[in-house]
């Protein structure tokens, strides 16, 4: 499953608005708008012995999924959220 939700969050610098999509469960490619986003947040990494881990068994496909999203958008930001609710 793929969650994308958009957001203007709450920080502004220089005139410029953080646009945030959020990931969650398996990434598609052409599901997301990466050449409208500044931040994309891929939910989950857990820790395990004090070390971030990953949380799903397909997360290195997701991570070169949403890392390939670069080439549509040179300056936007991958970003893992550690831990969730398990």
């Amino acid at each position: 499953m793929i969650a994308i939700a958009l957001l203007l969050a709450g920080c502004r610098t220089a005139q410029t608005f953080k646009i945030v999509g959020y990931v969650r469960g398996r990434a598609d490619i052409n599901a997301i708008g990466a050449e409208k986003l500044t931040h994309i947040n891929y939910a989950f990494a857990n820790i395990r012995d004090g070390e971030v881990v990953g949380g799903f068994d397909h997360d290195a496909e997701n991570y070169g999924i949403l890392n390939g999203l670069k080439a549509k958008n040179p300056s936007l930001k991958v970003l893992v959220s550690v831990g969730g609710w398990t």
